[in-house]
């Protein structure tokens, strides 16, 4: 739920999935889909948990991703001084 959570913090997100796990025990139907859109045009929609989070970014940039990005060392440690 990136465009419904991209303005909320963690604790306004945490109770918004509170509530739609509210109404799904009462019954209602809530999809447990994923719409992907790239450069304004409509991609695919998939059933999020069958669907592995690389297909997903696959589908987001519109290619296949090989690398996660690399690890960048601290080189802000503080020295010790002798």
């Amino acid at each position: 739920m990136y465009e419904p959570t991209v303005a909320l913090n963690d604790i306004e997100i945490a109770g918004l999935f509170k509530v739609i796990e509210k109404h799904k025990a009462d019954g209602a139907g809530i999809a447990n889909c994923v719409t992907i859109l790239r450069d304004r045009a409509y991609i695919d929609t998939v059933e999020a948990p069958e669907t592995p989070l690389s297909k997903i970014i696959q589908l987001m940039v519109g290619r296949k991703v090989i690398q996660n990005a690399p690890i960048i060392p601290d080189t802000l440690k503080k020295r010790r001084r002798t």
